[in-house]
């Protein structure tokens, strides 16, 4: 149980990255096109 919980924390700690990583690269776009 406890490793399954760790393996969860992860993948939703990789789906936050790759938000962040969404999230700034639209902030780059939206920068660009002013």
């Amino acid at each position: 149980m406890r490793k399954l919980c760790r393996v969860d924390i992860e993948r939703s700690g990789e789906v936050f990255k790759k938000i962040d990583d969404y999230v700034a690269e639209a902030r780059e776009r939206a920068r660009n096109s002013e």
